[in-house]
């Protein structure tokens, strides 16, 4: 019996999440190390918790440890638990015809959609700001540099 109790634990771990739901917890996550492999290990995550790929086959696949791809995909799942909780939603696994599914999936939708153009807002104004930063820091010439120099 215990076996089977470590079954479910693990299935409800890497219970997945739809494409929307995991853009918008990922993107609130920030991921420690250098900037150039968080988007492999939200790629991996992504597999892992979207997809529904094994962790140990996502950091084969994006080459990290697997420990570390278990760590993003809980830091995901925990922000997307914080949301939902500092929204005072809740996460309820339900069987229902599929018209009923497809009336929940439509008032989800509406629910995190200003979630998502409050993400998209963000970006915009994060990207921005990275484009001001770099002009600011390039280097500004009173003469072009002529062939000769």
């Amino acid at each position: 019996m215990a076996a089977d109790k470590n079954h479910l634990q693990h299935a409800e771990e890497f219970e997945l999440m739809r494409a929307e739901v995991f853009e918008i917890a990922a993107s609130a996550v920030s991921f420690h190390g250098a900037s150039r492999e968080t988007p492999r290990i939200v790629l991996a995550a992504r597999a892992v918790m979207v997809d529904g790929m094994r962790p140990a086959d996502a950091a084969a696949k994006f080459e990290f440890p697997r420990e570390r791809v278990s760590e993003a995909v809980g830091r995901i799942r925990d922000k997307w638990n914080e949301i939902c909780a500092d929204n005072g939603w809740v996460t309820e696994t339900v069987s229902v015809p599929p018209r009923i599914a497809a009336l929940i999936r439509e008032i989800e939708k509406e629910t995190i959609d200003p979630l998502r153009r409050e993400l998209i807002a963000s970006r915009k104004k994060k990207m921005a700001l990275a484009l001001k930063v770099a002009e600011k820091k390039a280097p500004k010439y009173k003469n072009k540099p002529s062939a000769k120099d």
